[in-house]
């Protein structure tokens, strides 16, 4: 009874002691398990405190950009209005060294009168003339020698006449002088303005003829008409004498030209063949019937002589008129 008393009283000892134990390992686990809780919680605050930081930087990062790309965007502006400164001052700076034409006009000498009175009539006369001679020597059994001397003489001296005389009044006497002004071209003899030329005309026209005579465009078909029956008649009545009669009128026209060229520019340096513009229709002054048009007609032709007068006339017509004259329409017949 003692022995059981006192095994039941040393097992209750044991457990008494046992019993802190126990408990001071569930408190340490629970202090554990805090403090594992409070870890987490820690790494959790951690985590969430660099999320934070992170979405702050980015949000940093993307204002920087928004920055960057306006300040881009405002430089480029600054840079576009800058180029378009600078464009318009170039612009501007191009039309105030353009030359005012109304201020500092364009004045050369006009050489139509004398080229439309000798052009046509001589190289006309002479081809006819030369053709006759030709076919009197070429084609005729026995030819008279004494005529056809004759007649050579005379038509040395006559044209050397003419031509003098034409030279003289047209050229030495008369001061008949063009001027290239802001709107017209105008045609002055003596100081008087006999014509000015605007810029419907002068679009509607231009052209660079070989010859002088300018066939008036009425749009009637009966002018043409009248003019293909008269060319077909003459080479029907001899197609060999027409045929020569053409031939030599370009031969002179151009012999013509080239000794022009060295009267007026002492040189052939710049020569050319199409050292004329047609700008207008031709007026026919007073006093010339309209049969005899062909050595009267006026105001409409302007010549050169020399590469600085072209370069002059050829950046007034593109300044001005915004033609090329290098471009310009070329007229070969004598009948354009």
């Amino acid at each position: 009874m003692d022995d059981r008393k006192a095994q039941t009283d040393k097992l209750r000892e044991i457990l008494r002691v046992r019993k802190p134990r126990v408990s001071s390992n569930n408190e340490s686990s629970n202090f554990e398990n805090l403090n594992s809780s409070n870890s987490q919680n820690g790494v959790k605050s951690v985590n969430l405190k660099d999320n934070a930081n992170l979405e702050k930087e980015n949000l940093q990062d993307g204002l920087n950009l928004n920055n960057t790309l306006n300040l881009e965007s405002s430089n480029l502006d600054n840079s576009s209005n800058l180029q378009n400164q600078t464009s318009t001052q170039i612009s501007d700076n191009k039309n105030s060294n353009k030359r005012d034409y109304d201020k500092e006009p364009i004045i050369i000498k006009s050489y139509e009168i004398f080229f439309v009175a000798c052009l046509h009539f001589m190289s006309i006369w002479l081809s006819i003339f030369t053709a006759i001679v030709v076919d009197e020597f070429l084609f005729v059994e026995n030819p008279s020698f004494h005529i056809v001397i004759f007649f050579i003489c005379f038509h040395i001296v006559f044209m050397g006449i003419w031509s003098s005389y034409i030279f003289y009044r047209d050229i030495i006497k008369n001061n008949h002088q063009i001027y290239f002004t802001q709107n017209f071209i105008s045609f002055y003899e003596n100081g008087e303005l006999k014509s000015n030329v605007d810029n419907t005309s002068i679009k509607r026209l231009i052209a660079k003829p070989l010859w002088t005579y300018y066939f008036i465009r009425t749009g009637s078909i009966w002018n043409k008409i009248f003019y293909i029956l008269l060319l077909s008649l003459l080479f029907i009545i001899s197609f060999k004498f027409c045929a020569m009669v053409i031939l030599f009128m370009y031969i002179y026209m151009m012999i013509f030209k080239l000794t022009t060229h060295i009267l007026f520019s002492k040189n052939l340096k710049d020569f050319r063949f199409f050292n004329t513009i047609c700008v207008d229709e031709p007026i026919i002054p007073r006093g010339y019937i309209t049969d005899g048009r062909i050595l009267s007609q006026r105001y409409y032709l302007i010549y050169y002589f020399n590469e600085k007068t072209h370069q002059e006339i050829k950046t007034y017509f593109l300044d001005r008129k915004n033609i090329d004259i290098d471009k310009v329409r070329k007229d070969y017949f004598i009948l354009y």
